[in-house]
């Protein structure tokens, strides 16, 4: 059987951003790498991405348990490169950020550091930041958030919760 490894991770992200977290999850799960044929360096970015929209969908699905396996997994994944461990340093802190900002309900700084390269990306971290400063205490900061990213597209989880938000918050 030949598996489209970009189509999975299209609907693995797909999924994620509309909000349909055990979609998500379904989809990741399935990635099976040893029966794909790629160069073993796009392996491991395939892996962390796997691992990270997983943990990320569990964390937001506050699935707490079943994520620390993920987070474990992701731990152990053995890097050729700093570019590779960079990347899998990255994909924990953030992931550990979303599991303090929704489950442990407490803040997390990296969140304001994280550098997201696509606008899909950054309407996550958005949303988290707004998250983060109601944790802080600063409403109003949050609401600013909440308020820019409630202009954005309304097919995406994270604007249908700012839009939601800024409704129950008048």
């Amino acid at each position: 059987m030949i598996i489209n490894l970009n189509a999975f991770v299209s609907i693995v992200k797909l999924n994620y951003f509309k909000g349909n977290f055990s979609e998500s999850v379904k989809f990741a799960r399935t990635i099976n790498f040893s029966e794909l044929k790629i160069f073993e360096e796009y392996s491991i970015t395939f892996k962390i991405f796997q691992y990270g929209f997983c943990i990320r969908s569990l964390l937001m699905l506050n699935q707490m348990e079943k994520s620390e396996i993920l987070f474990e997994k992701m731990y152990e994944l053995s890097f050729k490169n700093t570019k590779q461990k960079v990347e899998i340093d990255n994909a924990l802190k953030l992931c550990q950020a979303i599991k303090d900002i929704v489950c442990l309900k407490k803040s997390n700084e990296f969140i304001d550091e994280w550098q997201p390269k696509f606008k899909v990306f950054h309407i996550e971290k958005l949303y988290f930041q707004a998250k983060n400063q109601e944790l802080k205490g600063n409403a109003t900061r949050a609401r600013e958030i909440y308020k820019a990213l409630s202009c954005d597209n309304p097919d995406l989880f994270f604007v249908r919760e700012a839009k939601a938000y800024l409704e129950e918050n008048k």
